[in-house]
Parts: structure tokens; C-alpha cells; sequence
């Protein structure tokens, strides 16, 4: 199983802060919720400028199937129960730029979905607004006292707009994408109907429902060579159509798996087998989670890529918590 690295963006209603969000999310830190049907746990933190997290996903199945073969050659059932306090997991670690309010995160199938994600942000920002609509209220009406005949429209006024979280996206152009890559182990090429100008091929045109082209490289060739081969055959066909599909499969720069089409794409930062995932969280406990290899990486991503997800502020955006006065007290 894969594991995508997906990118984000977060929009709040007007005079809803990063700092009164964040400060809502940390409050519900370490506490389930539930989420279509689903227990989630989250954890939050800031660290070297960047919102970090990290949402446990409990699985509803206490029970797990394995098979081997034994020494007969005969395939042998293995059936494991949890513990009655134990909870089959996935997690989903997150990364968050709050200059921009652009962020990363781990997904894939069992985890939290980007749907889920923006849901459970989603409540954070509406206790927030929720509140500092019945503070205004209470303001502008002196608690009640005083008629305020047109509150509604302050109301609007002053915080419209409503929280959303969308999937980053590239409209690439076939240069673009070649310039991501490190290595180059495929292209695909998918036509509706037949290619123009398909050489040996143009006779069977008129006869031709769907067109579907898959080469396969050798990864011993230069890759600055194949690039340009790849410009140069492909670039008539790589204009990004409705009717026609044109994909490149192989390693990010990063040396991350990376799968791009030609056209909008959902900004995929790259992948990881779902074993490796697991190798980079926490070893022992899940508020480790701040020091592990998954978290480090996507702040790496995020302060590289300064021209996607803007550069790193101080924090003086984030509003004092108990969890802050708790760190001072252990650090002293």
C-alpha cells in the first residue's frame, strides 16, 4: 500500500485567527472524537515555527487474519485478537505553514481521509466563530441590554466567509513536470479516440475507439538525455485535452516515488510504501511524535518548497496556553 503526501490550504471566515484556531485545536488534544462514525484522536504542537500534528484512526475490528505456509506446504491460518483496551490504529501526521495557512499531510487508505481532516478542522474553527460571535453580541448589546435592530447584518459583516480546506493543485505543462523528476521508469500516453499523426498506424484512425501507450525506460540512460526525448516525441500529444491523458511515473528530486499528469494535478509530494511509514513514527509513545522522521520530513518539504507554502514566521501569532506554561515549568 502507497502513502500519498498530499498538500493544502486552509481558508477561515474573516477575524477568525491562527491563533485562536490553533488554540481551539490544542484544547481537544489528546480526547476522541468522533468523526463520521470514526474515533480519532488528535495531537498538536508548534514546532520551529510550524503548526505540527499528528491524528490517531481507530479501526472498529478487534480481530486479524495472517497465512503462511508450514513445512507441508500447506497454507496455516493465524487469527490474532487485540486486547480489550487495545485499538487497531492508523495515523495521519500533518504539517502546517500558519504564515499561510498552506500545509502537508500523510494519507492513505485506513487513515484519516482529507474529507475527515477537514471536517475535524472544521469543528475547531466553528467553536472559535462561535464564540466570538456571542462576544460581539454580548458587545455591541451590552449583554443584552441595549437594541441593536440590525445585528444580524454586523454580524455577517464582521465574520462571513466559512472555513474550507482544498486539495493544493498545479496546472503543469509537460516541462514542467519533467523537471521534477530524478528518474523517469515511465510514461503513459491515453487517447479517447485515435492520435493525429500516428505514423504507421494513421490508416486504422477512422476505426480507433481508444489509444493507450505505456513505455517502459531504462533507468541506466542519463536522465537529462531521456528528458529531452521525452520533450521532443511526446510534446505534440502532451497538450493537456480533455480527450487525452499523459503521465510520467518515477522519483521526485526528494527520491520519493512521484506519479504526474500533464494538466491539473493534485500536488502529490510524494509517496512511500506504507511499511516504511510505519518505520518512520514514534517507536513507543504517539507525543513522540514531534521528534519522529515522518514530522521531520514534511517540515523539510515545507521550508524548501518556501515558493509553494511561503516562508516560515516567528510565533508570535500563537496565544499562551496551559500546554506552554507546562513546557517552562519542566524546562527550568
Amino acid at each position: 500500500m502507497r502513502v500519498n503526501i498530499l498538500g493544502f490550504k486552509l481558508n477561515f471566515s474573516q477575524n477568525i485567527s491562527i491563533g485562536e484556531f490553533f488554540q481551539e485545536l490544542e484544547s481537544v488534544e489528546d480526547k476522541e472524537t468522533t468523526i463520521y462514525g470514526r474515533t480519532h484522536i488528535p495531537y498538536v504542537d508548534v514546532n520551529d515555527g510550524l503548526i505540527i500534528g499528528l491524528v490517531l484512526s481507530y479501526k472498529s475490528n478487534k480481530k486479524s487474519l495472517a497465512t503462511k505456509r508450514d513445512a507441508d506446504g500447506d497454507l496455516v491460518v493465524t487469527k490474532s485478537t487485540l486486547d480489550p483496551n487495545e485499538h487497531g490504529t492508523e495515523v495521519s501526521v500533518f504539517c502546517i505553514n500558519p504564515a499561510t495557512l498552506k500545509g502537508l499531510i500523510y494519507s492513505y487508505t485506513g487513515a484519516l481521509s482529507p474529507t475527515g481532516f477537514r471536517q475535524l478542522l472544521k469543528k475547531q474553527h466553528q467553536r472559535v466563530k462561535r464564540k466570538k460571535i456571542k462576544d460581539y453580541k454580548n458587545e455591541i448589546t451590552d449583554f443584552g441590554n441595549k437594541n441593536v435592530s440590525d445585528i444580524k447584518t454586523k454580524i455577517i459583516s464582521n465574520f462571513h466567509g466559512e472555513f474550507d480546506m482544498t486539495l493544493l493543485t498545479t496546472p503543469s505543462d509537460l516541462k514542467q513536470i519533467l523537471s521534477r523528476f530524478s528518474e523517469i521508469d515511465k510514461v503513459i500516453l491515453r487517447a479517447e479516440n485515435a492520435l493525429e499523426q500516428a505514423g504507421i498506424y494513421t490508416p486504422i484512425d477512422p476505426f480507433t475507439k481508444k489509444t493507450h501507450i505505456q513505455i517502459d525506460f531504462d533507468k541506466k540512460q542519463p536522465i537529462n538525455k531521456l528528458k529531452k526525448i521525452i520533450a521532443t516525441v511526446f510534446n505534440p500529444y502532451a497538450a493537456y485535452k480533455q480527450a487525452k491523458t499523459f503521465r510520467l511515473i518515477g522519483l521526485a528530486q526528494s527520491g520519493e516515488a512521484l506519479e504526474l499528469a500533464v494538466g491539473e494535478n493534485n500536488d502529490n509530494f510524494g509517496k512511500i510504501d506504507y511499511d516504511d511509514y510505519v518505520e518512520l513514527l514514534p517507536r513507543y509513545k504517539w507525543k513522540e511524535y514531534t521528534a519522529s522522521e515522518a514530522t521531520n520530513r514534511l517540515k523539510k518539504k515545507i521550508k524548501e518548497l518556501n515558493s509553494v507554502f511561503g516562508h516560515v514566521p516567528d510565533t508570535s501569532w500563537k496565544i499562551l496556553s496551559a500546554k506552554d506554561i507546562g513546557k517552562s515549568e519542566t524546562e527550568k
